[in-house]
């Protein structure tokens, strides 16, 4: 009897041996569809065909998984002889893999076609004006093609593939009447896109954080926080209650400040201090002057109010620095003085408190 046809564990030695086989030779075609693939992404990069690459690079990661399923599949159902229970488990479990995998690849191809098309379909202006739309049809391609190969996927192996529609759209609709929150902030998103108050790459002023919009949802929106570089997600419903100050329009930054100053000032000290603000901000070449007033006077202080635009924003830190700087220092030259913190007597204790105006 030929060694390699005894038998062991249900199988002979030639089958084990013809499964080892597959499975040292699986890594080695994978390293090989690999290097094709990095090198026809370079080559594409290079020739400026950047269609090409990119629909390449999408098809890299999974195509990996893809070889895996395949080698495991013919050693399953070629190589080896399994127990009937045990085969029919392992090819299912193969299968439904091989759906999955092509369903992402699937909407991943899609999502990259539809932004490749947008961004080559519409000039810059446009483009611009768009952006809010952009992710919303990359998501719809991804979930329309991700949702047709896994249900074409399905129904070909043999499940029912109504049954599955029937319990998502029951189970979706009790989740969407349970959760007021997820509606509310879809309705939010619909607001955004009919008002479009922002458009991706906005500068927004949201709940006092100066932010950039970095990517627009139907249900949440993505902002970068200008001080602490850090990403946070606001659900769209919060937009509908909360004010939001769009800058992107305004090339620099707004100043509206309060200047308190002493009720030991006369009047002319005080007219004088209004000069001196217009002088400062009119001859400060990085700035544009709106105007400054004698807001209002109370028990502590005459408050001056002024207002006026830093023409570049990535400069609004050092230039308000320079003027603040400018201003006090006017003030002491011409003795102006501002409005000490007042100071309340409460028996033997004293207590300081600002103002906030």
């Amino acid at each position: 009897m030929n060694i390699l046809e005894q038998a062991w564990g249900g199988n002979s030695i030639l089958r084990w041996a013809s499964a080892l086989g597959l499975l040292v030779v699986m890594p080695i075609i994978i390293k090989i569809v690999d290097i094709v693939l990095a090198r026809k992404i370079e080559a594409g990069r290079d020739a400026s065909r950047s269609i090409s690459s990119d629909l390449v690079a999408v098809l890299r990661k999974p195509a990996a998984t893809l070889i895996r399923l395949g080698f495991f599949w013919v050693v399953v159902r070629e190589v080896l002889l399994l127990p009937e229970r045990l085969r029919v488990l392992a090819e299912t479990g193969i299968y439904l893999g091989a759906v999955l995998v092509t369903s992402w690849l699937a909407a991943d191809l899609a999502e990259k076609a539809v932004e490749m098309y947008m961004s080559r379909a519409v000039d810059s202006a446009e483009a611009r004006a768009n952006d809010l739309l952009r992710p919303l049809f990359r998501r719809f391609a991804a979930i329309l093609s991700f949702g047709s190969i896994l249900l074409g996927g399905l129904d070909h192996g043999g499940y029912d593939v109504r049954a599955i529609l029937a319990g998502l759209g029951i189970g979706g609709l009790a989740l969407a009447m349970a959760s007021k929150d997820l509606l509310a902030d879809l309705l939010g998103g619909l607001y955004i896109l009919v008002n479009r108050p922002f458009a991706i790459g906005d500068k927004i002023l949201y709940k006092d954080k100066w932010a950039t919009v970095l990517e627009f949802g139907l249900r949440t929106t993505t902002l970068r926080d200008f001080d602490v570089n850090h990403k946070f997600i606001v659900p769209n419903g919060q937009f509908t209650a909360n004010a939001i100050v769009n800058i992107s329009d305004h090339p620099g930054s707004m100043i509206v400040m309060n200047i308190r100053l002493s009720l030991t000032n006369d009047v002319e000290k005080v007219a004088q201090a209004l000069t001196l603000i217009q002088e400062i901000l009119k001859g400060h070449s990085e700035v544009r002057y709106i105007w400054s007033k004698l807001d209002h006077f109370d028990d502590y202080a005459f408050t001056l109010r002024i207002h006026y635009d830093i023409l570049v924003f990535k400069d609004r830190i050092r230039v308000k620095s320079e003027i603040n700087l400018a201003i006090a220092g006017a003030f002491q030259k011409n003795g102006i003085k501002f409005a000490a913190l007042p100071v309340h007597s409460f028996g033997d204790q004293a207590t300081e408190g600002a103002f906030v105006g």
